[in-house]
């Protein structure tokens, strides 16, 4: 049983080294420290997490997609993952897709700032900011925790609507 409870030490720690490496942007000492979390217990999903999010910050979008892909497969309901799903597809163009993912972070955990902040900055990326604002005021009408954040948001939507609106009415010929 303690070689059991050693393995959950050391898949942590390898872990760990990996994010440390991740923070410095060592990223290839950080990759080989989550392949051995992973060696050591193949399903533990964190390292597989976090090599997908190296690659997101890489804009490597292709690699990010496959371990993003693998640890929602292995636990569907964690919000962060589907997060950083939707920046994946939204850094290939896939905008629908993105929406998608942020909105099932948003119903595992509906006062989740991050996941609101990306979906209304993936209407905002395709120019649709009425749903934007739209967005934005039923979650304020709704949700009592993400309303201090919505609203911050509502007002920076508010205002590119405004601008936008301007803009539509100024013909240049």
């Amino acid at each position: 049983a303690s070689r059991g409870l050693g393995d959950v030490y050391k898949r942590q720690a390898w872990n760990n080294l990996g994010n440390a490496y991740a923070l410095q942007k060592k990223y290839t000492h950080a990759f080989n420290a989550y392949a051995k979390a992973i060696q050591i217990a193949s399903n533990y999903i964190d390292p597989i997490h976090n090599t997908g999010k190296i690659f997101l910050e890489q804009n490597n979008y292709e690699e990010a997609y496959k371990y993003l892909n693998e640890a929602i497969s292995r636990q569907p309901f964690n919000p962060s993952y589907y997060i950083d799903m939707g920046l994946c597809l939204q850094g290939v163009g896939h905008h629908e897709k993105a929406i998608e993912a942020f909105q099932e972070s948003l119903r595992l955990q509906p006062a989740n700032l991050l996941a609101i902040h990306n979906l209304v900055n993936s209407h905002i990326a395709n120019s649709n900011y009425s749903k934007a604002v739209d967005f934005l005021q039923k979650i304020v009408g709704e949700n009592k925790s993400a309303q201090p954040g919505a609203m911050g948001l509502l007002l920076h939507c508010a205002a590119h609507l405004a601008q936008w609106e301007i803009l539509s009415l100024i013909h240049i010929s």
